[in-house]
């Protein structure tokens, strides 16, 4: 498996942290089935919380034949592994949850991911695995939805490893955040 990509969103301290890792052979269909809707015997938008059906809805008439990406996109093809992968990873979003989701090579993980994220409204960190896809999803990838969706998009790219961000940096950088906190209120 390549290190595959990794979005974080954080809304009131509470992140949501979702991985996608390429790996041929491993459809995603029954990883899904397995990730996300099969808690407590329920599936679909019928448990989820107020709110999400909506969401779901709309992913459903985003990445489907006459939505938005087709008409904006030349050479979209609608894919149900990439409708039901967005709509897993939109779930995540709005319940701040964690989630890991394999799926092979021509699945479309790249829009699944990005069209969730941005039709969150919340800040969104991308962390790839190369550089090149780095590159692709800045200059590429990012405005195409941004204008398919008819919504601004604000990034900034970072690289170098003085950018690289790992738990003991994000440990680090939340204790001295802290520290500056409580010396603040005195």
């Amino acid at each position: 498996m390549d290190p595959g990509k990794r979005a974080a969103a954080t809304s009131r301290g509470r992140p949501c942290t979702i991985h996608t890792v390429s790996s041929p052979g491993l459809p995603l269909a029954p990883y899904y089935s397995h990730a996300g809707s099969a808690r407590r015997g329920q599936s679909g938008p019928e448990r989820l919380r107020p709110g999400l059906s909506r969401i779901m809805q709309g992913l459903r008439e985003l990445f489907g034949p006459t939505g938005a990406l087709a008409r904006s996109l030349r050479g979209f093809v609608p894919r149900s592994g990439q409708q039901r992968m967005a709509e897993r990873i939109a779930e995540a979003l709005h319940l701040r949850q964690v989630v890991l989701i394999e799926a092979g090579t021509g699945t479309g993980k790249t829009f699944a991911y990005l069209v969730p994220a941005l039709l969150s409204g919340r800040r969104v960190l991308i962390s790839t695995g190369t550089r090149t896809l780095q590159d692709q999803l800045f200059a590429r990838d990012l405005p195409l939805l941004g204008a398919a969706l008819g919504r601004p998009v604000r990034t900034a790219l970072l690289k170098g490893r003085a950018n690289y961000l790992c738990r003991a940096r994000l440990d680090s950088g939340a204790a001295r955040a802290s520290c500056s906190a409580m010396r603040a209120a005195r």
